[in-house]
């Protein structure tokens, strides 16, 4: 269908105040009925930005992996939805022109539940605007082994992975794939900044639907994909802040979406 406009909404850490903010505020659109998808590659339009309220002249821009992308059908719309910007302070752009590129499409802002979870990150998730509902199937939230698991499954079929424990002292972390959704735009030596230079238990997997994304000391995961389950295990023990913000939303955007092509 033609739309009126497609409303972006860059996640980049260095153009947002706040990612917590940046989700309340599509929370509350979805919560309202649009539409989200979020971008699974670069992409440059024809926009107009809205900083706060101040909008800019045209020009045309590249966006990033993980963009918010909300197309919408009427210019009432788009009012609706700078103001909902505005209240949360958050900064988007908007453009006229046609988007085809591989993306994700939101299905719900739901957690099952949380299971044994640290409070910094149960606050976090709740203050994005995700609602907890153990009565239907969304992604639970749990740990396991020093791990923090993302998972639709029970976590008795976690049981089968065999992990070699050892201390290693964490030199260097980096990731493995920096243009994976669950990765991009995330500082790992900021998230995990207390593990520099000290001895720490992490994990090396031995199974073969466990992609490790990042790594310490070329070798020891801190941040696992289970393909084959449709799970992410993050290592525990990293420091609050800004980054982590940001990959605990790339993290449940993903594991709240479905794979699409937009054409828009």
């Amino acid at each position: 269908m033609p739309y009126y406009a497609i409303v972006i909404v860059p996640t980049e850490l260095n153009y947002q105040q706040s990612i917590v903010s940046v989700m309340k505020a599509i929370s509350e659109l979805f919560s309202l009925g649009y539409e989200v998808y979020y971008s699974l590659e670069p992409f440059t339009l024809k926009v107009k930005e809205t900083i706060i309220s101040s909008s800019y002249k045209w020009f045309s821009r590249c966006f990033g992996i993980n963009t918010l992308i909300i197309p919408i059908s009427e210019s009432e719309d788009l009012d609706l939805i700078l103001q909902v910007a505005e209240k949360h302070g958050v900064n988007m752009a908007y453009s006229h022109e046609r988007l085809w590129i591989k993306g994700r499409k939101l299905k719900f802002l739901c957690i099952g539940k949380f299971k044994n979870v640290p409070k910094n990150v149960t606050e976090t998730v709740l203050s994005m605007g995700f609602n907890v509902s153990p009565d239907k199937d969304y992604p639970n939230i749990s740990t396991l082994n020093n791990f923090l698991v993302f998972s639709y499954n029970n976590n008795e079929i976690f049981r089968k992975y065999f992990y070699l424990e050892e201390k290693v002292s964490v030199e260097n972390i980096y990731v493995k794939k920096p243009w994976h959704t669950l990765v991009y735009g995330v500082n790992f030596n900021k998230v995990y900044e207390k593990l520099l230079g000290t001895r720490i238990q992490l994990h090396k997997c031995h199974n073969r639907y466990l992609e490790p994304l990042v790594l310490a000391n070329n070798e020891y995961p801190l941040l696992i994909e289970d393909i084959s389950n449709n799970a992410v295990f993050l290592y525990l023990h990293f420091q609050a802040g800004s980054h982590t913000e940001k990959l605990l939303a790339n993290i449940l955007l993903y594991m709240s979406s479905t794979q699409v092509r937009l054409h828009l």
